[in-house]
């Protein structure tokens, strides 16, 4: 069976996490095993090493997916920033109040204030700016 070095990561976890096999293989060193040695590894527990490598994707994408939302729903920081605002066209100059108003997550742990917990979301990044119709 040939997989890539992204597949036995899944693989490994998948073993660490298996609630059925997670106490026989805390123990075992499975960084350390090759290919051969994890598959025969998963086999030997009862499972298709490959159906347990998908599922194991197929749960990162899940979470990542509510990662998503959240941090969308949710940004890290927010925050904004007034300002006044000067256009100048053919000859005539105006001055508005304007602001501009962002959002980030970072890609790294923070402290979510709605979780009041350690929270990795989804990276990412808005802003967008209004300006007063009138001075």
């Amino acid at each position: 069976m040939k997989l890539t070095n992204n597949d036995l990561d899944l693989l490994r976890r998948g073993l660490r996490s298996h609630p059925r096999v997670a106490h026989d293989v805390a123990g075992l060193n499975l960084d350390q095993m090759r290919t051969k040695e994890l598959v025969a590894l998963a086999t030997r527990l009862g499972f298709d090493a490959r159906a347990l490598i998908d599922i194991v994707r197929e749960q990162d994408e899940e979470r990542w997916h509510e990662r998503m939302v959240y941090s969308t729903k949710f940004p890290a920081f927010e925050g904004t920033l007034a300002f006044d605002l000067t256009v100048e066209v053919l000859g005539q100059r105006v001055t508005r109040k304007a602001r501009a108003e962002y959002s980030y997550t970072p890609a790294w742990e923070y402290w979510d204030l709605r979780k009041r917990a350690p929270f990795v979301g989804s990276q990412g990044s808005g802003a967008h700016g209004r300006v007063d119709r009138t001075s």
